[in-house]
C-alpha cells in the first residue's frame, strides 16, 4: 500500500504523519435504505458509488466510479487522493487530499469542484466526510510543523480535537441526533492509544499498554460502535467496541485489521482483512462470524462498507499480478472497477436507492 496509508507488514506496523483511513456513511436517517437489492452485480441500484485514485508513484489521479463508470477530480499532474464518498441526492462528494508540490492540502469535491480546508502551509490528512442536513463535516489532522493535530471541519471550519503537542489523528466522523462522534488514535509516550470524541470530548478507549488504532465509528439509537484493532503484545487483533466494550473478532495468533464498522438492524458488520504468512486476506463479521472474500494465495485488503436492504457492499484492493486493482464485492461476488496499468486503490463505498 502507498505511504499515504497505514503500511501494514506482518508482525508490525510502521506509522508516518500520512496515515489515512478509508472510512464511510454518514449520519444514519440520512443512509437508511429499506427494502431489498438485487442479489446479481448486473442489475445495479441506482447508484454505487466508491472513491479511490490511480497511483503513479509520485503522481495520481484522484476518482471516483459510479457503476462501473469512472470520473476523475484530478488532471494527474501532483500526488494526492480520495479518502471517502457521501451521496445526497443528485450531490457527490469525495473527500481526500492534492498536493501543492510540498505539502498535502486538504479538500473535499462536491460534484467535482474543490473545496479547500487547509492552506498548505503544513501537510495535511482527510480521512472521512458526511452530510447531515445543510452541514458539511470532515475529519482528519493537520500538522502544526512538529505534531499532526486532530480536526474536524463543519462547513469549512476547523475544530481542532487536539493540543499540538503529540501526534493525533481523527479517522471517521458520524453525526447522530446533532452530536458529532469522531474517532481517532494519539501517540502518547511509545504507544498508539484509540479514543473517540463526543462532541469534542474526549473517551480513550485503551490503556496504552499496547499500541491500538481507531478506525471507524457508526452510531445508532444510544449505542456508539467502533472498529479497530489492538497489539496483544505479539500480534494486532481485528477488533470492535459496542460503548466502550471491546469485543475481539479475530484470535490473536496472526495480525488482523478492522477497518470498517456498520449497524443494520440488529446486526454489526465490520470489514477488514487477516494476514496469513505474508498474503492478506480480505473479509468481514456479521455478529462476529468471518466471511472471507478472497484467497490465502494473494493479497487483499477490505476498506470500505455499506449496507443497502440484504445488500452487503465492500470496498477494497486486490493484487492482480503487479498491481492492486480497485474492486468491490457485492454479497461476496467480485466487481472489478480498473485494470492493471496501474495500481488503482479503493477507499469508500456508497450506494443509493
Amino acid at each position: 500500500m502507498h505511504n499515504t496509508y497505514t503500511i501494514y507488514f506482518r508482525g508490525m506496523i510502521l506509522l508516518t504523519f500520512f496515515v489515512i483511513v478509508c472510512c464511510k456513511k454518514g449520519d444514519e436517517p440520512s443512509i437508511s435504505n429499506p427494502g431489498s437489492g438485487s442479489d446479481s452485480v448486473i442489475i445495479q441500484p441506482t447508484g454505487v458509488y466508491v472513491s479511490g485514485y490511480e497511483d503513479k508513484g509520485s503522481t495520481a489521479v484522484v476518482s471516483y466510479w459510479k457503476n462501473g463508470s469512472i470520473t476523475k477530480l484530478t488532471d494527474g499532474s501532483k500526488y494526492g487522493y480520495a479518502s471517502d464518498i457521501y451521496v445526497l441526492g443528485s450531490d457527490v462528494y469525495v473527500a481526500g487530499v492534492e498536493s501543492n508540490g510540498s505539502k498535502n492540502v486538504g479538500k473535499y469535491w462536491k460534484n467535482g469542484k474543490s473545496v479547500i480546508l487547509t492552506d498548505g502551509k503544513y501537510t495535511a490528512t482527510v480521512n472521512s466526510l458526511l452530510v447531515s442536513g445543510n452541514d458539511v463535516y470532515v475529519a482528519g489532522a493537520e500538522s502544526n510543523g512538529t505534531f499532526a493535530v486532530a480536526k474536524y471541519w463543519k462547513n469549512g471550519r476547523s475544530i481542532n480535537l487536539s493540543n499540538g503537542i503529540t501526534n493525533v489523528y481523527a479517522r471517521d466522523i458520524f453525526v447522530s441526533n446533532k452530536d458529532v462522534f469522531i474517532v481517532g488514535d494519539e501517540y502518547i509516550g511509545k504507544k498508539y492509544v484509540a479514543k473517540y470524541w463526543k462532541n469534542e470530548m474526549e473517551i480513550n478507549l485503551t490503556d496504552g499498554k499496547n499500541n491500538a488504532f481507531a478506525e471507524a465509528v457508526y452510531v445508532k439509537q444510544n449505542d456508539v460502535y467502533i472498529a479497530g484493532y489492538e497489539s496483544n503484545g505479539y500480534f494486532t487483533v481485528g477488533s470492535y467496541w459496542k460503548n466502550g466494550i471491546k469485543e475481539e473478532l479475530t484470535d490473536g495468533t496472526r495480525d488482523a485489521f478492522a477497518t470498517d464498522i456498520y449497524v443494520s438492524g440488529n446486526d454489526v458488520y465490520v470489514t477488514g482483512y487477516e494476514y496469513y504468512g505474508d498474503k492478506s486476506v480480505a473479509k468481514y463479521w456479521k455478529n462476529g462470524v468471518e466471511v472471507q472474500l478472497s484467497e490465502k494465495t494473494g493479497n487483499a485488503f477490505a476498506t470500505g462498507l455499506f449496507i443497502s436492504g440484504n445488500d452487503v457492499y465492500i470496498t477494497g484492493n486486490k493484487l492482480n499480478g503487479a498491481k492492486y486493482v480497485a474492486t468491490y464485492w457485492k454479497n461476496g461476488t467480485e466487481v472489478m472497477l480498473s485494470d492493471e496499468a496501474y495500481d488503482v486503490k479503493t477507499t469508500s463505498i456508497f450506494v443509493t436507492k
